[in-house]
């Protein structure tokens, strides 16, 4: 499901919309597009562990979306963004994916010259990937937390 919205934006919108964008080599927004929903989903599963319910992820998600999106550096400048709150951001993998996908279709960069992110979405994956894999594959009668 996330690649067909990597699809839907990264292709028809932008066309339609005739937004500005450098022609990026398909397979380079093709291994972008798989980080950025690797990353999100394996966010995800990490945060759909630590919950009892499958809706509580959501009502998060929901009431800090916008805090979210502020912190990856789209709207608001994250030069104007503390330096200890700008690496904490780091830290979602919107940061890191907005940056890597404004990049590559954008500005036509390819995945050396956004190595950063590239390795950043890899970081994140293999972090919250490993977290929700320990969490899901406990014991049934190990202690849980959550609401």
């Amino acid at each position: 499901m996330g690649w067909i919205d990597v699809a839907y934006y990264a292709g028809f919108v932008f066309w339609f919309q005739d937004y500005p964008r450098a022609a990026a080599a398909p397979g380079t927004l093709i291994v972008a597009g798989s980080l950025f929903v690797a990353a999100t989903v394996a966010a995800a599963l990490a945060l759909a562990s630590v919950f009892r319910t499958r809706e509580r992820p959501l009502q998060l998600l929901m009431g800090t979306s916008l805090v979210i999106f502020f912190l990856a550096g789209l709207s608001w400048p994250a030069e104007a963004t503390p330096t200890w709150l700008a690496f904490l951001a780091r830290l979602l993998p919107t940061t890191p994916g907005i940056h890597l996908m404004v990049g590559v279709n954008q500005m036509g960069a390819g995945l050396v010259e956004q190595g950063r992110e590239v390795l950043n979405l890899l970081g994140l994956i293999l972090l919250y990937g490993g977290v929700a894999w320990w969490r899901f594959t406990r014991p049934s009668g190990a202690p849980s937390t959550g609401a």
